[in-house]
């Protein structure tokens, strides 16, 4: 029985908020494991994994985890947990608004939760839908650079593919290629 690997994790969607919050730093190795599949085609074959859960250890010793599932029968709803060992940042889809908790604000009181307000933003987002599409149009007139270059996309998408391997291999920790090496072979 050969469960398909199809979106086991999402490379691109998951990792581009995370990536972007870790300022340009990019995963360096992958584990990923799952816990098979439940559901079945109309052949009564098994088509796909009922989620994933992926560790992503980042070039400056950052630490991910990402889960996904797209077919379990449950409420919807993604939530996004950065943290760190000064602070915690938690976005959740469900319409709560988003919360941070910093060491530095609080020396000798007890941890609580803030509104992401308190430090001064209102979203999380780096960049909002409509100037994402602006962006992408002028890059493809030549009227400006594109905002996300072949390594950058590569950052995003290489984890997700790289993660299968660490599947197959019952979650072993795999290296994430880097794209910039192989521009750097490519020039000698």
């Amino acid at each position: 029985m050969h469960v398909q690997t199809v979106a086991r994790t999402d490379g691109t969607h998951s990792l581009g908020p995370l990536l972007c919050w870790f300022g340009g730093d990019r995963i360096t190795r992958v584990s990923c494991a799952h816990p098979g599949s439940h559901y079945t085609d109309d052949a009564g074959e098994p088509y796909i994994s009922d989620g994933a859960v992926m560790l992503c250890q980042t070039e400056s010793g950052g630490l991910m985890k990402i889960r996904l599932d797209l077919v379990s029968n449950q409420p919807g709803g993604q939530r996004h947990l950065l943290q760190g060992t000064r602070g915690t940042f938690e976005l959740d889809s469900s319409g709560e608004p988003a919360r941070i908790w910093l060491q530095e604000e609080e020396e000798d009181s007890q941890p609580s939760w803030s509104p992401l307000s308190s430090v001064g933003l209102d979203s999380p987002r780096t960049l909002d839908n409509a100037e994402m599409l602006r962006q992408f149009v002028g890059a493809c007139r030549g009227e400006c650079d594109n905002p996300l270059d072949v390594h950058a996309a590569c950052d995003l998408t290489l984890p997700g593919l790289v993660s299968e391997q660490s599947v197959e291999e019952d979650g072993r920790w795999v290296a994430v290629p880097d794209s910039r090496e192989w521009t750097r072979q490519a020039r000698m």
